[in-house]
Formats: structure tokens, C-alpha cells, sequence
């Protein structure tokens, strides 16, 4: 490979790590470096455990649990219990 085929290969990289941090909705400057980049990773928003946890569960879907507790009170959204032999099943709702 050429050192220009290199160089080039390099600029795409770059190019695909700016966008894909930007995809994440953290502004990369014109003219930033890699390492400038590896600086903006660390605010790339993460997502809460409650917010993981409902988008692993929509609307419709179930959580099979050996609590009663209501899952709502700890995640979030509206459960309704259905009736289950041994798990507990609870229906996401809202």
C-alpha cells in the first residue's frame, strides 16, 4: 500500500469517527484530531439503567420475574400483573 493509499485510508477513519460521535449528538470541531476526538467520547450520553431496562421492555412486552414487586416502581412505565403458575409475569402497559 502506498503511503498516499495510507494517508487516505487514514482521512476516511477520521472522517468515520468524527461521524459517528457526532451521531451520538456531541459536536466535533472543523479540524479536530484523533486525540481530540478520544477527548469528546466521554460526553457521549449514556444511558440509565431504567432507560435500558424499558427499552428492553416496550409497551406490549413482558418481564418475567420471582418478585411481586411492580417493576414500574423501580424502571418506570405502567405494569399490569397477569396471571402466571410460579414466575411472576408482569405486562408492560404504558
Amino acid at each position: 500500500m502506498s503511503i498516499s493509499d495510507q494517508i487516505e485510508r487514514l482521512a476516511t477513519a477520521k472522517a468515520n469517527i468524527a461521524a459517528a460521535i457526532e451521531s451520538k449528538g456531541v459536536d466535533v470541531p472543523e479540524g479536530a484530531s484523533i486525540s481530540d476526538m478520544a477527548a469528546l467520547v466521554v460526553k457521549i450520553p449514556v444511558f440509565t439503567e431504567e432507560e435500558v431496562f424499558l427499552a428492553a421492555h416496550p409497551v406490549g412486552g413482558y418481564f418475567k420475574t420471582a418478585s411481586k414487586g411492580d417493576p414500574g416502581e423501580i424502571y418506570g412505565g405502567r405494569w399490569e400483573l397477569d396471571p402466571s403458575l410460579g414466575a411472576f409475569h408482569w405486562r408492560r402497559i404504558e
